[in-house]
């Protein structure tokens, strides 16, 4: 008898858990519908970190297909060399 009251408990239990996590916002407004977020415009020097930061990018990437594409030719050429 204990045993089934104590399940019934940790039922219901449970169930407002449950009832609880999905619900407890649906009272509350929404204040993200509706609303755009406007950015402040950039200072000059913002700017030209961002602009450097993109160069350094640019420049990283660059030097990464130009890796990329020397190791694909040395290996091509060790293969020739070797075969």
């Amino acid at each position: 008898m204990e045993t089934i009251i104590a399940a019934a408990v940790i039922a219901v239990w449970l169930a407002g858990m449950f009832w609880w996590a999905f619900h407890r916002n649906k009272s509350q407004p929404d204040s993200r519908r509706g609303t755009t977020v406007q950015t402040a415009p950039l200072s000059v020097h913002d700017q030209r970190l961002l602009d450097q930061d993109a160069d350094r990018m640019e420049y990283v990437r660059t030097k990464i297909a130009m890796n990329r594409a020397l190791d694909e030719y040395q290996g091509a050429n060790h293969y020739r060399r070797y075969t």
